[in-house]
């Protein structure tokens, strides 16, 4: 027990033991291509939101199939940065963004700082952040709905 004003940990069946730190309920998850991530889903002091435990239970599933156009958003972000004339410099020597030929190759200079989960939000149910090697003052994030991706969102 930890007390008053504390939150005993909450121990789900497929996510494991969650604690609560802030206004969210922390653990790990397994996401394809990253390891175990952090993430963070809603819910009251005694316990996550049901609806956020199933969308966290099912992501690790429904994001292999939504690496691809998540990459090709990453690709586009990436893009400007690695033209001299769109907002690369060839002179930056070691500060100069990484060689990115595809989409696919996004995933070698992307990391997964943690996920969050609300299935009460209004237009996404899951937010994954990303810290690009390209894009060190920013953290981008992959808003997804259900089985689908919504958006790249370039400052979270």
């Amino acid at each position: 027990m930890f007390g008053l004003f504390g939150s005993d940990p909450f121990t789900d069946p497929v996510l494991g033991v969650l604690t609560r730190a802030g206004r969210s309920w922390r653990g790990l998850i397994p996401l394809p291509g990253h390891g175990a991530v952090e993430f963070r889903v809603a819910g009251d002091r005694k316990a996550p939101a049901a609806a956020s435990l199933e969308v966290a239970r099912a992501l690790s599933a429904r994001y292999e199939a939504l690496r691809e156009p998540i990459a090709r958003e990453l690709f586009a972000h990436y893009e400007p940065y690695a033209d001299p004339v769109g907002g690369g410099d060839a002179d930056a020597g070691e500060y100069a963004p990484p060689a990115i030929a595809s989409a696919s190759e996004v995933w070698a200079h992307v990391s997964v700082p943690y996920v969050l989960v609300d299935a009460a939000h209004r237009d996404f149910d899951a937010e994954i952040a990303y810290e690009a090697a390209w894009d060190e003052e920013h953290t981008l994030a992959a808003r997804l709905e259900a089985d689908r991706f919504v958006e790249l969102c370039g400052s979270i």
